[in-house]
């Protein structure tokens, strides 16, 4: 590849990252921790043990200017469990319980988080804040195969923001952050249709569409958006963590 198409990839690469941003969802993060209590002393990450003891606390918010619906009970609690088993899959965490966020609110209170980590003995709190935001338009839908007709739908689009903050479950300091944005496209068609082609969910042209229940096909959206999300927020997380010799302790 010439050196001038390799800048065009990287301009439309970086295109599609800032267009995602705009239509996403704006940080809620601060609206939940809100400052980091400047008398703590901050933990030295290079200092933290690899995997590191963690409570991991998943927030499903559906407030803010334009927010989607929270996914559902289900779908969020698979959610959960697929995180849990990437945080582990990336040898930077052991989760040694998943918390139950019922009584957690965007109050920039952090002693709500203290509370609940001292509350299971938990030295260090992974909080995962999930939110999207939805468009949706009119869209011409092929059906059939090489000579495919068009019925009339619907095109959903589901961006995705999932924000990381490791805690201090001890002072409620900030040691480590990151977010990463994900999106997911859902085509349904606007009457009753027999048909094998939908509804169906889409990534990118890299990955295979996904064909949810007819039942809550948005839910489907939501969840396949929220689960790229956390795993490039993880990414970026892990990018962060200063590169300490793993060492595997008791917290």
């Amino acid at each position: 590849m010439s050196a001038s198409n390799q800048l065009l990839v990287i301009a439309a690469a970086c295109l599609i990252v800032f267009g995602v941003a705009c239509s996403g969802p704006s940080p809620r993060l601060v609206e939940y921790l809100g400052p980091s209590p400047a008398e703590a002393q901050k933990p030295d990450p290079d200092r933290m043990p690899r995997p590191l003891h963690v409570g991991l606390l998943f927030l499903n918010n559906a407030q803010g200017q334009g927010a989607a619906p929270a996914l559902s009970q289900e779908s969020f609690a698979k959610l959960a469990e697929w995180s849990r088993a990437a945080l582990e899959q990336s040898g930077t965490f052991r989760v040694m319980h998943v918390l139950d966020g019922a009584q957690i609110a965007p109050t920039r209170e952090r002693a709500q988080f203290i509370r609940l980590a001292q509350g299971r003995q938990v030295h260090h709190l992974l909080v995962v804040v999930q939110s999207g935001t939805e468009t949706e338009s009119p869209a011409a839908l092929p059906v059939g195969g090489p000579e495919a007709i068009t019925v009339s739908g619907s095109e959903v689009k589901n961006y995705s923001l999932s924000e990381l903050a490791l805690l201090d479950g001890n002072t409620g300091r900030t040691i480590l952050e990151a977010s990463g944005r994900g999106w997911a496209t859902l085509e349904v068609p606007t009457v009753p249709l027999r048909s094998n082609q939908y509804p169906v969910v889409r990534r990118s042209i890299h990955s295979a569409p996904i064909f949810p229940d007819e039942a809550d096909p948005r839910d489907t959206l939501r969840a396949v958006a929220a689960a790229d999300a956390f795993e490039q927020a993880l990414m970026h997380l892990q990018h962060t963590w200063p590169q300490a010799r793993p060492v595997s302790v008791s917290n």
